[in-house]
């Protein structure tokens, strides 16, 4: 696996700052890179990443959920692949472990 993925930089927010993170996710296609990401997610992840048709939702899925891991890891000494999620009652993800965050949001549309 890529090691820019499991070292992610150590980030701070002070209290009056937010930090936008963006991926242009048409753009990523090196299949060596994919792989990582599908590293990075739990084994219930991959299996809903499976069922995700038309490939391009497939792809959605996978680059947002590295994405949302590689973030978090940025801001907190736990490494991408172990953050664990859980999901309310209209699929909104939350973090479950290994902290418990009280929000997240995923937008996947501007």
């Amino acid at each position: 696996m890529d090691s820019s993925l499991k070292n992610p930089p150590h980030l701070t927010l002070s209290g009056n700052e937010a930090h936008l993170w963006y991926v242009l996710q048409d753009e990523i296609s090196d299949a060596a890179l994919l792989e990582a990401y599908r590293e990075l997610m739990t084994p219930d992840e991959v299996a809903r990443y499976r069922r995700f048709r038309p490939p391009e939702k497939r792809h959605e899925f996978l680059v947002t959920r590295a994405l949302v891991r590689w973030t978090l890891s940025c801001y907190d000494a736990v490494s991408p692949e172990a953050w664990r999620f859980e999901y309310g009652e209209h699929g909104k993800p939350r973090v479950a472990k290994p902290v418990s965050y009280t929000h997240l949001t995923l937008p996947t549309k501007a």
